[in-house]
């Protein structure tokens, strides 16, 4: 049988300080914008009212505007998943710690 042969690839994007720098400086924007958002979606404001503060106050285009969105939308989801998961684990060790006492208690 004739073996296969895996092959690696990758990509190494040029980078130079002004590349580097933009890519800082967005970094950083972007993290204002999903923390300004999630502050705000919090409060449960009007996401179409704050689409139109946040395109004219950061600058950003309707579409970074929505990504942002998503991405806290799905961290606040990801969380409340994972509270009810933890809360459930939490539970049963509570269970196994109550059968522990109670044995040793006899």
């Amino acid at each position: 049988m004739d073996e296969l042969k895996a092959f690696s690839y990758q990509t190494r994007p040029e980078s130079d300080e002004l590349k580097s720098s933009i890519l800082q400086d967005y970094a950083n924007l972007y993290g204002t914008v999903e923390r300004s958002l999630f502050r705000d979606l919090v409060k449960k404001l009007p996401i179409n009212d704050l689409k139109r503060k946040y395109l004219v106050k950061y600058g950003i285009t309707a579409r970074q505007f929505n990504a942002c969105r998503a991405s806290v939308q799905g961290k606040i989801a990801s969380i409340k998943e994972c509270r009810k998961l933890r809360i459930e684990e939490l539970k049963e060790k509570i269970k196994s710690l109550e059968k522990k006492t109670f044995k040793n208690q006899r």
